[in-house]
């Protein structure tokens, strides 16, 4: 068995947030950027849960020899929260998928007239392609796009601050703009929540791979590095200059072309590389939970998948942000204190 590095672990870790609504900016602007000051406090809270519980699952995986991310969520067996929480993941994950075939979409329709349905079918084909080569076509992916996405979302902060200098915040404990997040800490919740059940899901059936708890530790450390420099390169940027990017689909891009146009097609590049990498991780979670549906399996189970996901996607990228993440946040809430009680249990046992 091929080992995972604690690099491989950093981008998987990272690459697991960063989907089309995050890279985009519609994301952020929704959960943290509408809320202002109090955003920039739950970003900080938020990164800091996801390095914690994102190491706590992989530890927890590698202990008990788990792959399957129900189980290291819920720690007694035959418990129906287990087959609850296994389902809600398996939809998010779907959903998800859904979003950043939207997200391609929408992206690609808007920059060359395109048809939207012609951008989501060409997305779909070449995630099935790469998802059949596993988890290291998987990883191969991650590991191009996260240190590019690191420092595309570092030069356009910067220079955004630069053109248009330090901007404004004020401290919004809530928000008009979507009902499903009124208050900045439900909103905190919420996105650490659902973000979660994408990351863990991938993460868990990693940890085999991995040599020891050290390589986990290492690369949990450096993914959450990585992580803080692309989400305050996106984040800060739209919280201080709101008002630039308030109507537009992608803010990210909008900055992206205020920056210059060289910039504006590098940011769109990677744009679609994030929406790739989201919907590759998630069908590739899905499958290696749900391993078959009926008869279905293996290069047959992806295609039905995938398919599913272009129908849905035709619902329309901001549409889909704005009500599939809040309400997946609200029902996977109750995972975290589970992951927690797990991880203690597993420490008891060790003590004894």
């Amino acid at each position: 068995m091929k080992r995972v590095s604690a690099w491989q672990i950093a981008v998987a870790f990272t690459g697991s947030f960063l989907g089309a609504g995050f890279v985009s900016g519609q994301e952020l602007l929704q959960f943290f950027g509408n809320f202002g000051g109090y955003g920039l406090i739950g970003m900080v809270l938020t990164i800091i849960s996801f390095g914690v519980f994102g190491y706590l699952c992989m530890i927890i995986a590698k202990r008990k020899k788990m792959t399957d991310f129900d189980k290291v969520i819920v720690r007694k067996e035959g418990s129906r929260l287990r087959t609850v929480f296994g389902a809600i993941v398996v939809f998010y994950l779907f959903g998800v998928m859904v979003i950043m075939v939207a997200g391609a979409g929408s992206l690609v329709q808007n920059l060359f007239g395109i048809p939207a349905w012609l951008a989501n079918t060409v997305m779909t084909v070449l995630v099935i392609l790469v998802a059949i080569l596993g988890a290291q076509g998987l990883l191969a992916s991650f590991e191009l796009l996260v240190p590019l996405l690191a420092v595309a979302a570092l030069i356009i902060s910067i220079v955004v601050f630069a053109k248009n200098g330090a901007g404004s915040v004020a401290f919004t404990a809530f928000s008009g703009s979507n009902p499903l997040l009124g208050n900045w800490v439900f909103a905190v919740i919420s996105y650490v929540a659902y973000n979660l059940m994408a990351a863990i899901s991938i993460l868990v059936p990693l940890s085999e791979q991995t040599k020891n708890e050290t390589v986990i530790r290492k690369g949990m450390i450096m993914g959450t590095l990585v992580l803080t420099v692309i989400f305050a390169g996106v984040l800060l940027p739209i919280t201080f200059h709101r008002p630039m990017i308030e109507t537009a689909e992608m803010p990210m891009l909008e900055f992206a072309r205020m920056v210059g146009s060289v910039m504006g097609m590098i940011y769109t590049i990677l744009l679609l590389g994030g929406m790739f990498g989201g919907a590759l991780s998630s069908l590739y979670a899905i499958t290696a939970r749900v391993r078959n549906i009926g008869p279905l399996k293996g290069t047959p189970l992806l295609i039905v998948l995938s398919a599913l996901a272009l129908g849905g996607s035709m619902f329309g990228f901001k549409n889909l942000v704005s009500t599939v993440f809040p309400v997946f946040g609200y029902l996977g809430f109750f995972s975290l204190p589970c992951i927690l009680e797990h991880y203690l249990h597993i420490r008891r046992e060790k003590k004894k």
